[in-house]
């Protein structure tokens, strides 16, 4: 039984009939704050954005809960509080949406990708900053990088990741490195080239580059074992 006091069945099966990837098409994905996950080709998955349509009320009625709690004790009269179950009922409905557009997001990876590089952005670290541990539990980018990997390995696939150290001020053209700047610049110019880039559409071509030599390398390495 789950929070809302529904009973679910789990049933297991087997089946031949998977579907499997079909493409050597290959893309390297940036995680980010704008958006949950930058492709290399530009575009953008915006992530499940459950804060505004969930997080608020749910922490509206906590504080409702709790203020109400404090008074009571105040005045030693004690009476009902706002409904556990009423919380407990949308946290379940932030989870499964996110679960469903996770799966959904990830599904549609490996369907049109057969080789994926992501960015090894650590989710752990994210989730200890005060500025971004929101915004990183909100889009589920654990959850997520889980499902791209487990859903390309059973797909025939490749999902890896890949180490991301200054791809964002790295030009993906002529790999000149941009100075250190703040995360709220979105966009900076090559000094060498002169392209505007995209910080993030600018990373993930710079994870799908080296994600290329990475596989290169391993190809190479495996020939001279042979």
């Amino acid at each position: 039984m789950n929070t809302r006091r529904r009973y679910l069945v789990s049933i297991t099966f087997a089946s031949d009939q998977l579907t499997y990837v079909t493409t050597d098409e290959a893309v390297g994905i940036d995680i980010g704050i704008k958006s949950m996950a930058t492709l290399s080709d530009g575009v953008m998955l915006t992530g499940p954005r459950l804060r505004e349509r969930y997080l608020s009320k749910i922490r509206l009625l906590e504080l409702t809960r709790l203020s109400t709690r404090r008074r009571q004790a105040a005045s030693k009269c004690y009476g009902r509080l706002p409904k556990a179950r009423t919380v407990a009922k949308l946290h379940a409905k932030a989870a499964n949406a996110r679960s469903d557009y996770l799966n959904t997001a990830a599904a549609s990876l490996v369907e049109n990708y057969g080789r994926i590089f992501i960015g090894d952005v650590s989710c752990h670290l994210m989730n200890r900053s005060k500025n971004l541990a929101g915004i990183s539990l909100d889009h589920g980018i654990g959850k997520f990088k889980q499902q791209v990997s487990y859903k390309a390995q059973r797909a025939g696939g490749q999902a890896q990741e890949i180490k991301e150290r200054d791809s964002t001020r790295t030009c993906a053209i002529f790999l000149e490195v941009y100075p250190r700047t703040s995360l709220g610049v979105g966009e900076w110019k090559c000094g060498k080239c002169g392209a505007v880039h995209d910080r993030d559409v600018n990373a993930a071509r710079n994870i799908l580059r080296l994600g290329r030599e990475a596989l290169t390398h391993l190809h190479y390495r495996e020939a001279a074992q042979a």
